[in-house]
């Protein structure tokens, strides 16, 4: 499962049911640096307005939607959702959204639609919290409550993602689905998706086809940009037990693999056998490109225990195979990785009553700065 680790293996048995699935799932648990003091007080006070006004606009002025982004957190340890300025993550006390979370554990359960309003996937009683689960929508500054819960269909949500049209996919590991909702009509009857089992991950390739990580299936099934419901393609050669997917700029598929590999399937030959990257890769849960194309890697080494030999591996951009360095000061149970817009790295480290996010600056193998208030078990990171 997507979660965590179980057993020396650290691998995935296959479910014999949904409920099982998700029980297994919950038990066995984005180059130049950023100046962090150097931001004018104008800038900060213009964030706050946009925050206010509801200022979504970002584009019209690129420098300045930079400095107002935040690096938003979702907690599982104490259900909440932690934003963080990055033009002030020294001093400034996070926000901090609880109305409506409800155990997001999923490393996929954020995501923004184009308008700029979160989405939260809320696993439910599966992962310890209330319900069958949600997923709530809040508009921003997001600190209040949501102003729409998702529910029809919902089953014990993990991953969120957006279609290039900006309809919304939810995958339901406790129903093995992945439910699309219309945009900007979100709480009507979705398109409901038979998955194989246990859908933990969700990504889109540039054509706007669909791909799904069935973590019990060890496989990945693509379905075709707006035939989403026909019979899906089935990439199997190399998956195993399978936690994470990205593309990288090119439009190839890379896969985190339970047995201790990422697979990387050719642009347009998915199905085709993939070139095997293992080189320091150690039961992979999150991969992320940086703005030049390396891939970075999180890897649970120490069974998702802890300890000082946990990692974040990088790979040069068109030759993945060969790993460039390894980041470990900091690294603790990493299950997410994101990159602010002038390339700096976040890592979450998920280690239960030791968690935190921390931040390197390219060329990434110095002292991080640690980011520890109002963090506790945090399983999924996104900067906007």
């Amino acid at each position: 499962m997507t979660i965590g680790c179980s057993g020396s293996s650290r691998s995935i048995p296959a479910a014999t049911s949904a409920s099982q699935s998700v029980a297994s799932t919950v038990q066995s648990t984005t180059r130049g640096t950023l100046s962090e003091s150097s931001a004018p007080e104008d800038d900060k006070a213009r964030c706050r307005a946009r925050d206010d006004e509801h200022y979504r606009d970002q584009d019209r002025d690129q420098d300045r939607g930079h400095r107002c982004q935040s690096l938003f957190v979702a907690n599982a340890g104490n259900s909440t959702v932690t934003g963080y300025p990055l033009n002030d993550l020294a001093t400034a006390s996070p926000k901090r959204i609880s109305s409506g979370v409800n155990s997001p554990v999923g490393l996929m359960s954020l995501a923004f639609d184009a308008s700029g309003d979160l989405f939260v996937a809320n696993c439910g009683s599966a992962c310890g919290g209330t319900g069958v689960g949600t997923v709530t929508e809040y508009a921003p500054p997001y600190t209040g409550a949501p102003i729409a819960t998702i529910s029809k269909d919902v089953n014990a949500p993990l991953a969120l993602a957006f279609d290039p049209s900006g309809d919304l996919f939810v995958a339901n590991v406790g129903n093995n689905t992945v439910t699309e909702y219309p945009a900007g009509h979100y709480t009507a009857a979705p398109t409901v998706i038979t998955t194989g089992l246990g859908p933990v991950a969700l990504a889109f390739d540039p054509s706007g086809d669909l791909f799904v990580a069935n973590s019990g299936d060890s496989n990945v099934t693509e379905y075709r940009s707006h035939h989403y419901t026909a019979p899906p393609t089935v990439i199997s050669n190399g998956v195993s037990f399978p936690n994470a997917l990205a593309f990288d700029p090119s439009g190839d598929l890379f896969v985190a693999n339970s047995n201790n590999t990422v697979t990387e399937y050719r642009s347009e030959h998915y199905t085709g056998a993939p070139t095997i990257i293992s080189n320091g890769v150690v039961y992979p849960l999150a991969l992320a490109f940086d703005p030049s194309g390396d891939l970075f890697v999180a890897n649970c080494v120490t069974n998702c225990t802890g300890g000082p030999t946990d990692t974040v591996t990088e790979y040069r951009s068109g030759h993945y195979t060969v790993l460039v360095a390894t980041i470990s000061h900091g690294v603790n149970v990493p299950t997410a990785l994101t990159f602010d817009p002038s390339g700096d790295l976040f890592v979450a480290n998920s280690k239960p009553g030791a968690g935190s996010v921390t931040k390197y600056a390219p060329p990434y193998g110095g002292t991080p700065t640690v980011i520890s208030t109002g963090i506790d078990t945090p399983y999924a990171m996104l900067v906007h």
